[in-house]
């Protein structure tokens, strides 16, 4: 006659293996846990041999269910979980303070430019930098009208009489020139060049 195990020690056996589990992950995580709050950076301690103590508590038995079985013993699963709760290192990120950025904002200076058809522009060479406004002043009293004419498509040509005058912001980088032609008919006066290098 085989002997027979009743569901009470079955039951047992898995009360017992449930709690070894539970030991192990409350262990294992009670490890962890003072490794993380203690700020540093630790070796974990491995709970290998709690397990190697308490898989002597699991034993094998056999049931009798019209076949005999084997119940395995959970000390194996232990053991190769317990490799993977060997030492670890845990890297805590230091801390690292907000940093806000904000862009300093120059003001644009104001440059003046005289023009007239006998001196041209004076400064007739300027440097400024990128953001600055230049106002060009008509000192032409000769003249009813001249036209200021970008060279380079900054803005479109302007007709200027005596005491007018006329102001743009250089926002890009570059060699401007400027010229001073004739009313109507646009003709170049060729004394009357200026130049703007925008920094």
């Amino acid at each position: 006659m085989k002997p027979e195990i009743s569901k009470d020690r079955i039951r047992d056996i898995m009360i017992t293996i449930l709690l070894i589990i539970i030991y192990v992950l409350f262990y294992y995580f009670m490890t962890a846990s003072d490794t993380v709050s203690d700020g540093k950076s630790q070796q974990m301690q491995s709970p290998s041999s709690e397990l190697q103590k308490n898989a002597s508590l699991a034993t094998s038995e056999t049931v009798n269910d019209g076949k005999s079985q084997q119940i395995q013993s959970p000390s194996s699963e232990l053991q190769k979980n317990a490799s993977l709760a060997t030492s670890e290192t845990i890297e805590l990120p230091t801390a690292v303070p907000d940093v806000t950025l904000t862009p300093i904002t120059v003001e644009p200076k104001i440059h003046s430019i005289k023009m007239d058809v006998s001196h041209g522009f004076y400064p007739n060479i300027i440097t400024i930098n990128k953001s600055d406004i230049i106002i060009w002043y008509d000192n032409e009293d000769q003249r009813t009208r001249i036209i200021l004419l970008s060279r380079d498509g900054l803005f479109e040509n302007r007709t200027m009489q005596y005491r007018d005058r006329y102001n743009y912001q250089f926002n890009q980088q570059g060699n401007y020139t400027f010229n001073l032609a004739e009313y109507p008919t646009n003709k170049k006066y060729n004394n009357a060049i200026g130049n703007v290098i925008v920094n």
